[in-house]
């Protein structure tokens, strides 16, 4: 019983949290902000209501004795509600929080205690009037009414927005000039943002005067900006954010020189050397612009030689003299600082094409230095490592990543570079693959869908095959099966312990238990009812022997047996000389019942033969 009752008490105590838990879900209000607009146009009269206004005749409605709406407000569904008026515009504007995510039509239901003379001429700064706000659901067509509100339209007139007239630039700067129409405002407040970003960063409320111009300071090269202006005038009102103008800011000259190296090239068969100067590509914070080349000058003696490029390296034949070489890169703003340097050819030790060389690079955190990582190389054919192989790492149904195997070799044909490609029935995609990076991926691919891939070695005379792969994203992920059959599995498990738990719950409490006949003795003996032998039964006919004394009583116990001889067995009530072991061990096989009987004594006792 105390099971059962902790049982019911887990139960109720789950059916208490689904209901809170549900509860606070219906509560979770969806907020949607409106705005209504209206103009004098819009507005119409109402007939025989001289004092209501309304954007739609069904609109109109009774009105209370001091003029306001006679209808049933729902306040809690318009939330922070604010109104503007422009005056230039004659315009009335509502903005709240609707909590609600449906569609609404809205409207305005203006009214007065007196009579209205014109609607088209309500909305005026000298105005005054209630107004209501009536949101209508386009699906269930349920209306709704906001709180009645009083207005004055000369308290709540927002400045007009500005208009941003002209916005010049330079490297680091914009000077913006916006104007606000005929209304006199008396503070302004710009905003801008890079076009690659969300965030706007907004500048100090400026006190204007005559003047509606501001220059925005410290802005990056080459960017292109977003600009915005909203202003107030002496009620307060700040007006709407302007409309955005773009506009980049200019080039400025290179702020770094570029990064220089070189070496020197010997070709045995004529002797001639060959100076190659390489450079890095400026980064784009220190380029100020678009770089539209480089400039390389060499000089010897007084001979002094300049060369113009748009690529990252060029060769100068040398003899045995010293060169100063420098090295700038320019735009349309002008030219970056310059590398200088001096370079010896008579000590020279340059690298020899016909050589190959063990390239080594550590990698270094503060003072501790990693193991190297080498690989061989040489001027006329690069890299010597070929692509043998690749294997497949890992398939998703939206990604592919492979392991290239590369190994050493001798030189041979100059492969420029080796492309790893995936293809498709709809989708082709490329990889150039280094050997410093074993793994590459392929993202974004179809599951259930077969590619192939290959790899292509690029030559100077065209493309080498190297290797082809076939693969087959699958349907779903291994995560996918997972996030589909756990939550599955805890539901049927969950169904299976609560039917459990609601069986004994029901059994427990509403349904009586049944009543086996097995367990009683009548029962027992219903059930294994004793068969009729034939035999003589032997009735005791008293009322023909002896007078009943009603004064003294015996009591006799009939039991019946199943068996050859079945006697009627006599016994005083005061006569009990049978233990108590001999009657548990023998168990009637059919319930016992005590008669009531007179004295009976051995004279007038005799039996009389009968058969049943």
């Amino acid at each position: 019983m105390m099971r059962g009752t902790g049982v019911m008490r887990v139960l109720i105590s789950v059916f208490c949290v689904c209901c809170c838990e549900s509860s606070v879900q219906r509560n979770k209000q969806r907020f949607s902000i409106q705005e209504l607009t209206v103009t004098g146009v819009d507005l119409k009269d109402c007939g025989k209501q001289k004092n209501v206004c309304v954007m739609s005749s069904s609109d109109c409605l009774n009105t209370a004795s001091d003029g306001t709406p006679d209808v049933l407000t729902s306040p809690e569904n318009f939330v922070n509600t604010s109104c503007h008026f422009v005056k230039h515009e004659e315009s009335f504007t509502c903005r709240w929080s609707q909590m609600s995510h449906v569609t609404t039509v809205n409207t305005f239901i203006i009214s007065r205690e007196n009579d209205i003379i014109s609607c088209r001429s309500i909305l005026n700064p000298y105005s005054s009037f209630d107004f209501v706000i009536k949101s209508v659901n386009v699906f269930s067509q349920r209306e709704i009414f906001s709180h009645v509100s009083s207005v004055i339209l000369d308290e709540i007139v927002q400045a007009p927005r500005p208009v941003i007239t002209s916005v010049n630039s330079t490297d680091t700067s914009l000077n913006v000039s916006w104007t606000s129409k005929d209304v006199t405002v008396t503070k302004c407040q710009i905003r801008y943002r890079r076009l690659d970003t969300e965030s706007w960063t907004e500048s100090v409320v400026l006190d204007v005067c005559v003047e509606f111009v501001h220059i925005i300071c410290d802005l990056q090269p080459f960017t292109e900006y977003s600009v915005s202006v909203c202003c107030c005038h002496e009620s307060g009102q700040w007006s709407q954010w302007s409309s955005e103008a773009r506009v980049m800011t200019s080039e400025t000259m290179p702020r770094a020189a570029p990064q220089v190296s070189y070496y020197l090239a010997l070709d045995r068969t004529s002797g001639s050397r060959q100076l190659w100067i390489l450079w890095k590509a400026l980064d784009p914070s220190d380029a100020g612009g678009i770089i539209q080349g480089y400039e390389v000058s060499v000089t010897r003696l007084s001979e002094r030689r300049s060369v113009r490029t748009s690529d990252l390296k060029v060769c100068v034949p040398v003899v045995s003299e010293e060169y100063d070489i420098t090295v700038t890169a320019y735009n349309r703003a002008g030219r970056s600082p310059y590398h200088q340097l001096r370079v010896s050819a008579d000590h020279l030790q340059g690298i020899i094409s016909e050589e190959t060389y063990s390239i080594s690079v550590y990698s270094i955190h503060g003072s501790l230095c990693g193991p190297p990582v080498s690989v061989s190389a040489d001027l006329k054919h690069g890299t010597l490592m070929d692509l043998v192989s690749f294997r497949l790492v890992s398939v998703t149904k939206s990604c592919v990543t492979v392991k290239c195997v590369w190994r050493e070799t001798e030189p041979s044909v100059h492969v420029l570079q080796y492309t790893l490609m995936i293809k498709g029935k709809h989708l082709s995609q490329y990889l150039t693959v280094f050997p410093h990076k074993e793994q590459n991926s392929f993202y974004n691919l179809q599951p259930n869908t077969q590619y192939t891939l290959y790899i292509h070695g690029q030559t100077t005379s065209g493309k080498v095959s190297k290797a082809s792969l076939d693969v087959k994203t699958p349907l779903l992920d291994y995560d996918d099966i997972i996030k589909c059959c756990v939550p599955l599995v805890l539901l049927v498990l969950g169904f299976g312990i609560f039917s459990v738990v609601i069986k004994r719950a029901c059994k427990e409490y509403f349904c009586s238990d049944v009543a086996d006949p097995g367990y009683s003795q009548i029962g027992h003996w219903l059930l294994n009812a004793p068969r009729q032998a034939n035999s003589k039964v032997c009735v005791l006919m008293l009322e023909d022997v002896f007078t009943v004394d009603q004064s003294e009583k015996n009591v006799i116990r009939v039991e019946s047996r199943v068996s050859s001889d079945e006697n009627v067995k006599m016994s005083s009530k005061g006569a009990d000389e049978t233990s108590d072991d001999e009657e548990n061990s023998v168990r009637p096989s059919c319930p016992v019942d005590y008669v009531g009987l007179p004295v009976i004594t051995a004279d007038n006792l005799d039996y009389v033969p009968s058969s049943l």
